[in-house]
């Protein structure tokens, strides 16, 4: 009989560890978040045979704003994001008219990147009905949309934009005791509508026209993990870094010029705070 009473209270005990870690993912996903946010860009041209044309490089300051909630018993899941990054790129590459090798040209290129997102899902609790060491974790897949937009300071300036979607999975952990939640988040989909714009430059011969052409279509990939610790009820530190990766297929020709195959890889480092509401 002490035995089955010790176990009893040992196994109530977990539970409610597990229920007050549980808490504290629900509460890390009901949050307004005001971040500071490193972006390191790593931009890449390359024509038919994979040669390399030309490349942008460099690390831009910016923030990241975002509004996120879990309602109710069925864990609905919702994220609104807005980042804005804007500094200068370090621009390697070579002349059009003469031709010359990549490398030839060392130039620093303003750049301001700007992306919107918008997440939902429905987060799955499989800490119960037996929670181990107190522990809760939540699994969320979700459906994200969004659009990237980054002007690009080179020659007469050069605009990009896409659209995506993306199907993703959240993964969280939580014990009670630290009031620290981790979470791992994986994303993969494609972009829809990439465009390019670019300035009329008469620096060349013949000069550039003024580009107003779609760049296909292609796949969009994000990983990342980020740590949200509970300081009071109300205020949370949070932090993370997350790597995406995306590519621009080659435009038409216009006026003689194209815009070539691109490859983008985003490194976000990111800290701040959340306000519980």
């Amino acid at each position: 009989m002490q035995k089955f009473l010790v176990g009893l209270m040992l196994w109530m005990f977990t539970n409610a560890v597990a229920y007050a870690a549980m808490s504290d993912i629900k509460a890390a996903n009901n949050l307004l978040t005001v971040q500071a946010m490193v972006l390191n860009v790593d931009y890449g041209e390359t024509d038919s045979t994979g040669k390399l044309l030309d490349t942008e490089q460099g690390r831009i300051q910016g923030r990241m704003f975002a509004f996120s909630g879990m309602a109710g018993n069925g864990n609905f899941y919702y994220q609104l994001q807005y980042n804005r990054n804007e500094g200068q790129t370090d621009y390697v590459g070579g002349t059009i008219s003469p031709p010359s090798p990549y490398g030839s040209v060392l130039s620093v290129s303003g750049a301001r990147v700007t992306d919107y997102g918008l997440r939902l899902g429905k987060g799955y609790d499989y800490a119960y009905p037996e929670p181990r060491g107190g522990y809760a974790r939540m699994l969320t897949p979700y459906l994200e949309l969004g659009r990237h937009e980054w002007f690009r300071g080179v020659n007469a300036g050069e605009t990009y934009t896409h659209n995506y979607y993306a199907l993703g999975l959240m993964w969280q952990l939580s014990d009670a005791a630290s009031r620290l939640v981790y979470t791992l988040n994986v994303m993969a989909g494609r972009t829809v509508g990439a465009w390019i714009d670019v300035e009329p430059s008469t620096a060349y011969s013949p000069p550039i026209p003024a580009l107003n052409v779609a760049l296909g279509s292609a796949p969009v990939y994000r990983a990342g993990i980020a740590l949200d610790y509970a300081l009071t009820a109300g205020l949370h530190l949070k932090a993370g870094v997350d790597i995406e990766r995306f590519s621009y297929g080659r435009s038409e020709v216009v006026g003689g010029y194209y815009e070539p195959d691109s490859t983008t890889t985003l490194l976000k480092y990111m800290a701040g705070l959340g306000f519980a509401f």
